[in-house]
């Protein structure tokens, strides 16, 4: 992105939506090293407030403490972040696929309040992950800003 298109981004978007890109592009980057250093990346090049890189930091580590998700990841054999898949026609992408032996989870990071759309569209995740693997999949919300994980029945 072009710094004439971040102004115009930083001029067209509220502060939640800034913050939430920031969690999204630092949850991107961040593996086993440090938050901090996945959050330099996500910022690298990019117009944030250090009141936005504060905010974010705190849903990070919200995010961190959720001991539900390093379970997931520390036994997965496969995950992917951001993942891209066409299902009947639509581009999705998920914000974390992780595979284990039985089965596979599929989790998107919410920065925000509960929304029934929210809802809708993990349930269309999962859909398009079970035809691909052909193996059970359970769907989850994580709230960054509480590290709450909600499973989508």
């Amino acid at each position: 992105m072009g710094r004439d298109q971040q102004v115009l981004r930083k001029h067209h978007e509220t502060r939640e939506t800034r913050i939430g890109h920031l969690v999204h592009d630092t949850l991107y980057h961040w593996n086993a090293g440090s938050p901090e250093t996945a959050m330099r990346k996500a910022m690298s090049g990019k117009d944030y407030s250090e009141e936005e890189a504060d905010a974010a930091g705190h849903h990070l580590q919200a995010v961190r403490k959720c001991t539900r998700l390093q379970d997931w990841l520390s036994t997965a054999s496969q995950y992917w972040k951001e993942q891209d898949l066409w299902h009947k026609g639509e581009q999705l992408r998920i914000d974390l696929l992780i595979r284990l032996q039985d089965r596979c989870i599929v989790i998107d990071y919410k920065t925000g309040g509960e929304r029934s759309e929210y809802e809708t569209r993990v349930r269309t995740y999962a859909a398009a992950v079970e035809a691909i693997f052909k193996i059970p999949v359970e769907a989850y919300l994580l709230y960054t800003d509480s590290g709450q994980i909600e499973q989508l029945a």
